[in-house]
C-alpha cells in the first residue's frame, strides 16, 4: 500500500528539512535508514513510491535522531 502523492511530497519535504537542519548527507541518511545510498535521490526524482512501512521507518529514525 502506498500513501498518496501529496503525502509523498510532504514526506520528501520532511526528509529534506531534516537533512538541512542536521547537515547530514543524503547518502548517509539513505544508508543509515534504508541501507540504500540512493534513497533520497529517488525521493527527489519521485522515482520511489513510499510505503507506510518505509515512512514509519524513516520517521522513527528522524524522531530518534532529533531526540539526541
Amino acid at each position: 500500500m502506498s500513501i498518496s502523492k501529496n503525502s509523498d511530497e510532504e514526506f520528501a519535504d520532511t526528509v529534506e528539512s531534516f537533512l538541512k537542519k542536521t547537515g547530514m548527507y543524503p547518502t548517509t541518511f539513505g544508508v543509515e535508514v534504508m541501507n540504500d545510498r540512493r534513497f533520497v535521490f529517488h525521493l527527489r526524482q519521485r522515482k520511489r513510491s513510499v510505503t507506510l512501512k518505509t515512512r514509519d521507518k524513516v520517521m522513527a529514525f528522524i524522531d530518534a535522531y532529533s531526540a539526541t
